[in-house]
């Protein structure tokens, strides 16, 4: 009996915490280049069943990085590509002047949160 208990406790510690540590954040892919107003996508890693209601996307604010340009304003939207997969959408209304932006992102689900910072090089 003491052996089917530790057996169940090791399957359900596995069981959850393989569910909480299944959800991550992929690589950037820009799709906008220098001159443009930034349109980013990042891919919402082993997303499994989660809807974009699930799932709430902030920018973390860290002392000693930031944007080189202050006045940008970004906007994260978490919706299903055309490859019906569940991406951040990264994008910012003016136009960007400097080659890179850099932010960090943070994924608020019900197990847990998932953060990652990007540094993104634009291209003419």
């Amino acid at each position: 009996m003491k052996y089917v208990l530790q057996a169940s406790f090791l399957l359900v510690t596995v069981f959850l915490s393989s569910t909480v540590l299944a959800v991550g954040l992929g690589d950037a892919r820009l799709l906008s280049t220098l001159g443009q107003p930034l349109d980013a996508e990042i891919p919402i890693i082993d997303a499994g069943d989660l809807t974009p209601d699930d799932i709430q996307v902030k920018q973390l604010r860290q002392s000693g990085t930031h944007s080189i340009e202050n006045n940008v304003r970004y906007q994260f939207e978490v919706q299903y590509n055309a490859k019906g997969q569940l991406v951040v959408l990264a994008t910012t209304d003016n136009n960007l002047a400097e080659p890179y932006v850099a932010f960090t992102l943070s994924l608020q689900l019900s197990q847990g949160e998932v953060s990652r910072q990007y540094t993104l090089m634009l291209d003419f």
